[in-house]
């Protein structure tokens, strides 16, 4: 996501993925989606991003994490006047070690954990989502402002899908406010059986230093399979 240089370190990190950690009082089956077992299978992909806003650009590539770094992002084809296609694969290879689980997008859950509903197999919870152990002070704050809903597949146990959003405008600092920020991932079963981030869809509305911004972001996993 392109995030205005005030912003980029507060936001930036709330998007990596983070260890889910949870309390006692999470519903059994919402700790089994935020915390499925162990897997060290490594998996390529084929993606594509496709930014609009203050950014407007399409960029589809590959990742194989198993290879050196500095050569497991293969950018195939990119398009947009304000694309840099350098900038960009070093952006995507800071991010290419393989973690593109859903339940390290949602890091936990903390505060009222509230069962929403239900429905053909499906459940849904509401809570907010916690920071990484080793998250800084601007994240853990940013993190206490959100608000996150999964749903969980009852038979498989795994995540479906996971929106965390601002409740309200939130300022990291006098220089920004942040009027929107909206995260939503779609979640599918690896051959794993452990569900990764298809898709990640992130909205982000505010204001740095006097300039307005606004940015979407379109991630898509297509060609899922083990690497190496």
């Amino acid at each position: 996501m392109h995030l205005s240089a005030v912003l980029g370190p507060v936001l930036a990190a709330s998007l990596l993925p983070v260890a889910a950690a949870q309390s006692p009082a999470v519903p059994p089956l919402l700790t089994a989606a935020l915390n499925p077992s162990a897997d060290e299978t490594l998996y390529a992909y084929e993606f594509t991003m496709t930014e609009t806003g203050s950014r407007n650009t399409t960029v589809r590539g590959r990742i194989d994490p198993t290879k050196p770094e500095g050569q497991r992002v293969e950018i195939i084809e990119g398009a947009g006047k304000d694309l840099d296609l350098e900038a960009m694969d070093e952006r995507l290879e800071d991010n290419a070690d393989g973690d593109i689980w859903c339940d390290s997008m949602i890091s936990g859950a903390s505060g009222k954990i509230a069962e929403t509903g239900s429905s053909s197999g499906n459940r849904a919870y509401r809570f907010t989502p916690k920071a990484r152990p080793d998250a800084g002070n601007d994240e853990r704050k940013m993190f206490e402002q959100l608000v996150a809903d999964t749903i969980v597949d009852e038979d498989s146990r795994t995540l479906k899908s996971f929106t965390a959003r601002l409740e309200k405008p939130w300022k990291p600092n006098i220089a920004a406010k942040i009027h929107e920020f909206n995260m939503s991932g779609d979640c599918a079963l690896a051959p794993n059986g452990r569900a990764y981030a298809r898709t990640i869809t992130t909205q982000i509305r505010g204001s740095a230093l006097g300039q307005n911004f606004n940015a979407k972001s379109v991630r898509e996993i297509t060609k899922l399979a083990p690497a190496g």
